[in-house]
């Protein structure tokens, strides 16, 4: 989550991090310190060691609500607060939605159209 809070912290500011590598358009590869550029062998292959962000559409759309926030004079600390309460608040909708079959609801009725 460190790097989350790095990230959301330095695109407000205009600045990246030493830890962000762009990787496609909207998606960063994020390499802690401790293993950046670490590359392993896995079946022949070259695989790196890298975690995406962000790698879900809930942190995707956490990530965009702190980022409309106006967010000046907000410490990091208070960042990470506001995207972590935007982050639970779209789990919990998520989990109450799933319990009420909302999902299988709304694909019934997409796909009947």
């Amino acid at each position: 989550m460190i790097y989350c809070l790095r990230y959301l912290v330095a695109s407000v500011r205009g600045v990246m991090p030493w830890s962000v590598r762009h990787h496609w358009p909207g998606r960063f590869l994020l390499c802690s310190p401790s293993r950046r550029d670490k590359i392993s062998m896995k079946g022949g292959e070259n695989v790196a060691d890298v975690n995406t962000f962000p790698g879900t559409p809930v942190e995707a759309i956490a990530y965009l609500y702190v980022q409309t926030q106006d967010l000046t004079g907000k410490t990091p600390v208070q960042i990470y607060e506001m995207y972590l309460d935007a982050y639970y608040q779209i789990l919990k909708d998520r989990n109450k939605k799933k319990s009420e079959d909302w999902f299988s609801q709304k694909q019934e009725e997409v796909l009947k159209d």
